[in-house]
């Protein structure tokens, strides 16, 4: 009869210890959006990249490797962009461009 008492009054126990667990399990709940809004941060976080990206290509001038450099073959990325002269005539030339077409280089060192 004790053996018996014990034993009830350690389920009882356990199930007064789990059972909040047990509760709580129901009240945490996963919104039917978070598929939503990790693809919208996914987006996001590849569109940054590539906006990342163009600024680090933007960072470095373009350089010539011709036997002569010339200017007018390369189109500027943006205004202010440079090129530099990298062999024969155009050895360490540098040219800013001043807007947006072939056309629009200025030699800053011949």
């Amino acid at each position: 009869m004790k053996k018996m008492f014990i034993t009830a009054i350690f389920i009882l126990m356990m199930v007064f210890c789990f059972l909040p667990l047990v509760q709580a399990a129901d009240v945490i709940a996963i919104p039917s959006s978070l598929n939503t809004r990790v693809i919208a941060l996914e987006v996001s976080a590849t569109t940054l990249a590539g906006r990342i990206a163009t600024v680090e290509l933007s960072l470095v001038a373009q350089a010539d490797t011709n036997v002569t450099t010339t200017a007018t073959l390369y189109t500027p990325r943006f205004v202010g962009d440079a090129l530099l002269g990298g062999a024969g005539a155009g050895t360490n030339g540098v040219w800013i461009a001043k807007g947006a077409t072939s056309n629009d280089w200025v030699a800053i060192k011949p």
